[in-house]
């Protein structure tokens, strides 16, 4: 930020702009407001009558540009930054873009925006990348579908409080198999239902009255 003496000069540069002349015709001014010089009579920018000011503020840290015409729109002040770059020309703009710093990016680094970045047709990953997601993918639905079990858990927790709907006869029928199964294994004294033809091929098929006594 720049302190209120440099922009007292800056304010004077935009008051030449803005033809400052005294009574003499001279291109100065003597006069202050707030300790610092006061730029009156110019002519404004916006309605072209000799009514516009330059002062520096109360706090003592910005200008002003102000017009005293009732009908201008620069009734309403504004800060000698907005003043410099709506009205002040090349010379002055840039006196002021490098007494703040201000710097061109465009310009100064050549800078080009980018366009398309995402390249079109064949992706650019590398086998490591896509393996990495690949894993990354799997384990996130190792994750979703370890909530899902807890998530099915629960409801089955709660589920004796809910009204049962009635079986459909198919659901039944699956029910029955369920059991015949269970059966089996239990009087073969397996674990795994694929052994099941082996046994019943090699033993053959136990009568319902085995099966019942190997239940109790």
């Amino acid at each position: 930020m720049l302190s209120i003496d440099e922009m007292e000069e800056m304010a004077h540069m935009l008051a030449d702009q803005f033809h400052l002349k005294d009574k003499w015709g001279r291109q100065v001014s003597n006069q202050k407001q707030h300790e610092h010089k006061v730029f009156r009579d110019l002519v404004c920018p916006c309605c072209n009558k000799r009514k516009c000011g330059i002062y520096a503020t109360e706090r003592k840290d910005n200008y002003l540009v102000g017009c005293f015409s009732p009908n201008c729109i620069l009734i309403k002040p504004v800060t000698l930054s907005t003043a410099i770059n709506k009205w002040g020309d090349d010379y002055v703009k840039k006196v002021w873009k490098k007494k703040t710093g201000w710097i061109d990016y465009k310009t100064a680094y050549n800078f080009k925006p980018i366009k398309n970045r995402i390249p079109r047709g064949k992706s650019s990953k590398t086998k490591e990348d896509t393996f990495r997601s690949q894993m990354e993918s799997k384990s996130i639905r190792q994750e979703s579908k370890t909530l899902m079990e807890i998530q099915k858990m629960h409801d089955e927790k709660f589920k004796t409080f809910k009204h049962q709907t009635p079986k459909t006869p198919e659901e039944k029928r699956q029910e029955v198999m369920d059991e015949w199964f269970d059966d089996l294994m239990r009087y073969f004294n397996v674990e795994t239902i694929e052994k099941l033809p082996r046994l019943i091929k090699t033993h053959g098929l136990p009568s319902p009255e085995e099966l019942k006594r190997k239940k109790d």
